[in-house]
């Protein structure tokens, strides 16, 4: 026994000396140059940060990432790909949230493993750890993907019986379920491989017929492996054509995302030295079950922590810890109700092994939560935005409001506006009408009404600290016209 305890106090040693030597060289890395490769600029504004948080972090990292690392990241963040783009995103937010609490190396190339680790940290649990990062949303579970593609083969179909119908059809996909030795079941009547085949055509025929407009609204298609309704609708927003009426939850314990996440990441760090943590991060990238931890109806239902914790169970050997970090947004009556302004937040969920050592704690991964910024929406809604193609760098960025402010009994006047709103006007993207409406909204043009009163302008300057926002204010001091001096 004590042969053994040698020879791990020798790896743990030989471990502790390759990381040494690998932060000392990464200190030296010429990664300048690859992160002036990077069009920061032109990165998608993101809806957890601002474009500009996510420079930030870039920045910070300098010194911590390969070159490789960050092209990897940057290339993934501009991705049109929702889930790709926002797995990037939650890779750069947790790598830097740990760099900026926890001596951490990332992506280590030094480590003799299959595939290598996100992240090597010397404590972040009293011990050394090897940590995975890993996004999970509904999209991976919904079936939304072969929805798609099943309302994608008879819009097109349709189209050909009458091209007016493009963004006209609603569908429903309908579930099945029932018990099966005793235990629950059930799932979407949606078929990945699914054909128009000629028995659809006639009955789409029928329905559409040869007019503007069906006569009957709805149709209900059927076979073996697919139950949906279609509707007809004046307007079909396409990112909101398909619907299920069984949501993105889980009824087994193992068979959900969840559980073979888990599963297929613990086996990327398999040989991890010895006396090393193995450690995954779950990221909340819309995923209703991360969100909620806990099931609605229990009856049927398993949560997220039930999961993992029957995991850790079941694989005490090849885990240690796993936590789970999600955005989280209160609603604006949720709000009012508390008497809260702004309740953006961050969930952090952490589970241990059984077997994990009595010395392995999580004292410094409680404190990410204090140190990341607070996000600007929750997974599913950034999610959601992110499909709709708002975070694409030629779309509007999302900008701040108009603010006013009196003083010196109506005498002085302060106006911050958007700075974006004022430079589409300058540039000519948007008429005076436009401007008008974006900095002012339902009311009268507040410049117009102050200079009708007698006031004038004082000082004009830029507002722009904050590195939470794309957007920066440009601030108007007025003040009345002193005809005395005059």
């Amino acid at each position: 026994m004590s042969g053994l305890r040698g020879v791990d106090e020798l790896e743990r040693h030989i471990t502790q000396s390759l990381y040494s030597s690998a932060r000392a060289l990464a200190k030296n890395k010429e990664t300048a140059v690859e992160f002036n490769k990077v069009r920061l600029a032109k990165l998608r504004t993101m809806a957890i940060f601002a474009r500009r948080k996510l420079k930030e972090m870039f920045e910070d990292l300098r010194s911590s990432m390969a070159a490789e690392t960050v092209a990897s990241l940057s290339s993934r963040l501009n991705n049109s790909d929702t889930n790709t783009a926002l797995a990037a995103e939650a890779e750069l937010i947790v790598f830097w949230a740990l760099n900026k609490e926890i001596d951490s190396d990332i992506e280590p190339d030094w480590l003799a493993l299959d595939s290598r680790p996100d992240i090597y940290s010397m404590d972040a649990f009293n011990l050394p750890a090897l940590i995975e990062i890993t996004t999970i949303s509904d999209d991976t579970f919904s079936g939304k993907k072969y929805m798609e593609r099943t309302a994608n083969i008879i819009c097109q179909y349709a189209q050909r019986i009458q091209p007016s119908f493009k963004n006209k059809l609603h569908f429903e996909f309908l579930d099945e379920s029932g018990y099966t030795d005793n235990k629950y079941w059930r799932k979407r009547c949606v078929d990945p491989s699914f054909k128009l085949d000629d028995h659809f055509k006639k009955v789409i025929n029928k329905w559409l017929g040869t007019d503007n407009c069906p006569e009957k609204p709805i149709i209900r298609i059927k076979n073996e492996k697919t139950d949906v309704v279609i509707s007809y609708r004046e307007n079909v927003h396409p990112n909101s054509r398909t619907h299920s009426r069984m949501p993105a939850i889980a009824y087994d314990l193992e068979d959900n995302v969840i559980f073979k996440r888990l599963a297929k990441k613990s086996k990327q760090l398999k040989g991890a030295p010895v006396k090393t943590l193995k450690v995954i991060f779950l990221f909340d990238g819309g995923c209703d079950l991360l969100n909620r931890m806990v099931p609605l109806s229990p009856l049927y239902e398993v949560g997220a922590s039930d999961i993992i914790e029957h995991f850790l169970n079941r694989n005490a050997h090849k885990l240690d810890f796993v936590c789970v970090l999600s955005p989280n947004k209160e609603s604006y009556f949720t709000r009012i109700l508390n008497f809260r302004e702004d309740s953006s937040n961050w969930d952090l969920h952490i589970f241990k092994s059984k077997k994990a050592p009595q010395d392995a704690v999580p004292h410094k991964i409680k404190d990410i939560v204090s140190i990341l910024p607070k996000p600007n929406y929750e997974g599913y809604q950034a999610r959601s935005l992110h499909a709709q193609g708002v975070f694409s760098p030629d779309s509007q960025i999302e900008t701040v409001g108009t603010q006013t402010t009196f003083s010196g009994a109506g005498n002085y006047m302060t106006i911050k506006m958007s700075a974006r709103t004022l430079f589409n006007y300058l540039s000519g993207e948007v008429d005076f009408d436009g401007f008008t409406r974006d900095a002012f909204g339902s009311q009268k043009n507040v410049f117009a009404h102050q200079k009708s009163r007698g006031m004038q302008i004082k000082n004009v300057y830029l507002d722009g600290d904050d590195s939470n926002q794309d957007d920066d204010y440009v601030v108007f001091e007025l003040s009345m016209i002193d005809w005395d001096i005059i």
